[in-house]
């Protein structure tokens, strides 16, 4: 029976984590569809501020982390996170976001909510600590270029690290899973845009 409450918390993570907050303010607000304007077609913060505006961005940076923060933390308060179905309540969000029901599974690279569900698991801040550490490590003081392969490294050694301070909870295990699923989508969205690229040079040659 324990389960069941945990998987109605997956299912409403799945489901806000399916509302892309970085499609929907840009075209409310600003008339633009991100996904035509981006060049990686993405409906993630970055775009929201850049195609949009600061109003666009920062709402869209509240209401993402709002999707992956409101659903593990109310499960973590309600039911705590000592079981093994609570990972699936960790990752629900992220799947919705990089795979959305409401937009043909077409969905973006899911950093903000994995923020925000790590955010969801207060007390426990050493996921969320770590990372920042890692996105701070990659952008300040080891750079890497482009993005694409700066989250990916991120998030490798986030979870690596995850394991190695924590390794037999269940919140690492989701802290795994999420960041397989963040980086699997960079490379999808990579491939995608060179597929692109290589059909409009076919179009023009």
């Amino acid at each position: 029976m324990i389960w069941f409450e945990y998987f109605k918390f997956a299912v409403l993570g799945y489901l806000c984590g399916s509302i892309l907050f970085g499609y929907l303010f840009p075209k409310i607000f600003c008339r633009v569809n991100v996904f035509e304007q981006s060049k990686d077609q993405n409906p993630g913060t970055a775009n929201a501020f850049l195609h949009g505006n600061v109003f666009c961005g920062s709402l869209t940076l509240i209401f993402d982390l709002g999707k992956g923060f409101i659903p593990v933390f109310w499960a973590n308060q309600l039911l705590g996170c000592e079981n093994l179905a609570f990972l699936f309540v960790m990752t629900a969000p992220v799947l919705g976001h990089a795979f959305p029901l409401f937009n043909g599974f077409c969905g973006g690279k899911a950093i903000a909510v994995s923020f925000g569900v790590t955010m969801g698991l207060a007390p426990n801040y050493l996921p969320l600590f770590l990372l920042c550490l890692f996105y701070l490590i990659f952008s300040l003081l080891i750079k890497i270029q482009p993005h694409k392969n700066r989250s990916i490294f991120t998030y490798f050694f986030f979870s690596v690290i995850c394991a190695v301070c924590d390794p037999l909870s269940v919140t690492t295990l989701g802290c795994i899973l999420l960041s397989i699923i963040v980086i699997l989508k960079h490379i999808m969205k990579y491939n995608e845009k060179e597929l692109l690229k290589g059909g409009k040079q076919s179009i023009t040659a």
